[in-house]
């Protein structure tokens, strides 16, 4: 005797006219495809703070040099600035090694 899974053991235990309408749901949700796109997933308040808090502590104080200059001339707090300086050093490093592939300004991949 083959051995069932336990998504098979459940779905006997729902009546026939539950399963049927949960056959129906899975499937008009393969047919559209849903499940490929992406998630966008955010972190709580106190997550995102001892995660921003955990990452200015482990710059250099070069990055924080410039990070306070920056500060100087703008209103934005340290948690944005120090996001905006990852980001701009993410880009670099991209452009410095695949400069040929992405166009950062309109978003687009080449060949």
């Amino acid at each position: 005797m083959p051995e069932t899974t336990v998504f098979e053991e459940l779905s006997r235990e729902l009546p026939e006219d539950e399963r049927e309408r949960l056959r129906r749901r899975i499937s008009a949700q393969l047919e559209r495809g849903v499940g490929d796109e992406v998630l966008r997933i955010g972190l709580s308040g106190a997550d995102r703070t001892r995660l921003l808090a955990r990452e200015l502590a482990s710059v250099g104080w070069w990055v924080k040099l410039a990070m306070w200059l920056r500060s100087l001339f703008s209103v934005a707090d340290k948690e944005t600035l120090l996001i905006d300086q990852k980001l701009a050093a993410l880009r670099r490093k991209i452009r410095l090694t695949g400069h040929d592939l992405l166009i950062f300004e309109s978003r687009v991949f080449t060949d």
